[in-house]
């Protein structure tokens, strides 16, 4: 973790100042992808992110969409200010050496009381999403904007190394948005979600063509292509 997720964290973040969101976007539903290969060919016990060693999936892969995510949701200048202040309290110093943990609990330290599980979830546990977009409808509003209403199903689980999964209680902070024809998102908002079965009515300025939940991937999800739907206007069939 300290050497290839940082790493590859680093380089993504020089990359969305040279590349547009949907670039990086694209990159991290590749880097989703393989991790979720690697884990599912993996023959020994899957370990957690800050425990990974020679585990190519998850240091790399995993590690990038972790830290990635977690700098969506505390900023990037507070990750670089704990990146720079670790750096420094252990540059040119024996041992005893760093390990991940420490860098884990400086970000925990510097993380909102309200996102402090995703520490947690991210770096110390094995964390899976199913999140799906059941259905979408708009319809016109006066003054040219569009109601969406957006059914979702939400479950979130925790494995052990053998791939047994049990079942995790949601209080988690998820995307909900709508996107234009244009590819702009018209609306992404983080919403609370605490039950598995949500009805969100948003209202947006443009047209929407698809809607869903965690519609950019910024969550470990198993599935997904079904984050979003295609948004069906009231009268069409």
């Amino acid at each position: 973790m300290l050497t290839e997720t940082l790493a590859n964290y680093s380089a993504t973040m020089v990359l969305k100042r040279e590349f547009p969101e949907s670039v990086i976007r694209k990159m991290l539903s590749y880097e989703l992808g393989g991790y979720l290969w690697g884990r599912a060919n993996d023959g020994d016990e899957e370990v957690s992110l800050s425990q990974a060693s020679d585990d190519y999936y998850i240091a790399y892969q995993k590690g990038r969409l972790a830290m990635c995510a977690l700098q969506d949701y505390i900023g990037e200048e507070t990750v670089n200010r704990v990146l720079a202040d670790y750096l420094a309290a252990y540059r040119y110093k024996g041992p005893p050496y760093p390990v991940a943990a420490d860098l884990v609990s400086r970000l925990r330290e510097v993380t909102p009381p309200e996102f402090r599980y995703l520490i947690s979830d991210f770096f110390d546990s094995v964390t899976l999403y199913d999140n799906r977009a059941v259905r979408a409808t708009c319809q016109k509003r006066q003054g040219g904007k569009y109601r969406v209403v957006l059914d979702v199903v939400s479950r979130k689980s925790y494995a052990n190394g053998r791939g047994q999964e049990s079942k995790a209680v949601l209080s988690d902070w998820i995307d909900i948005g709508a996107q234009a024809a244009s590819g702009e998102w018209v609306h992404l908002e983080r919403r609370k979600i605490e039950q598995e079965k949500l009805r969100f009515a948003i209202d947006v300025r443009e047209k929407p063509v698809r809607a869903g939940i965690d519609p950019c991937l910024k969550l470990i999800d198993r599935h997904p292509e079904d984050n979003s739907v295609a948004v069906v206007e009231e009268g069409e069939r």
